[in-house]
């Protein structure tokens, strides 16, 4: 009787020891992992031009507002193939409000990966007879890629803002007979 005693006098003795060093192997797990995801990547997900757009919220707001009274739809699809440039396709199409595809509107596109370093502007092109236009961009890592576009078409003025996510790795184009 006298050993389970002193048994239960011990673990009495440590639990509290115990305790402490559990919650500080908690800590330390925790603080490694925060310390992991910090330093994943380059951009650690800062946005660029963040200060100008917090200074232009309402500015900004009021745009897509009026974009919004537009009723414009407007879908825009990456390509999983990726050329040996690591160029990818973006693929997009606008359409009015009956949905009929608008011809000649300028399309801007600003991209970025929220690893990547700097955003990526695209030439702005046109589109065409059906609202469509495609536009090619060093894109080659899967994951969330932010989207804004600013679309002109005569006096209208749409814009937007989306994340596109690439799910599949980046497969490289082959070239016939290879």
């Amino acid at each position: 009787m006298d050993t389970n005693n002193n048994a239960t006098t011990r673990f009495q003795a440590l639990r509290w020891p115990l305790i402490v060093v559990g919650l500080l192997s908690c800590h330390v797990s925790a603080m490694v992992l925060a310390i992991n995801i910090a330093s994943v990547g380059d951009g650690n997900a800062i946005l660029p031009n963040y200060y100008d757009k917090a200074l232009r919220w309402d500015e900004l707001r009021e745009q897509a507002a009026a974009s919004a009274r537009l009723d414009w739809d407007y879908t825009l699809t990456p390509s999983v193939l990726v050329d040996g440039s690591g160029n990818r396709q973006l693929r997009g199409t606008l359409t009015d409000a009956e949905g009929a595809g608008l011809p000649g509107a300028e399309v801007r596109l600003r991209v970025w990966h929220y690893e990547a370093n700097a955003p990526l502007h695209a030439e702005p092109v046109a589109t065409d007879s059906e609202g469509t236009f495609t536009v090619s961009l060093p894109m080659p890592l899967a994951g969330a890629w932010s989207c804004e576009t600013i679309i002109s078409s005569g006096a209208d003025v749409f814009v937007d803002s989306r994340e596109v996510a690439i799910v599949a790795p980046a497969l490289p184009l082959r070239e016939e007979g290879r």
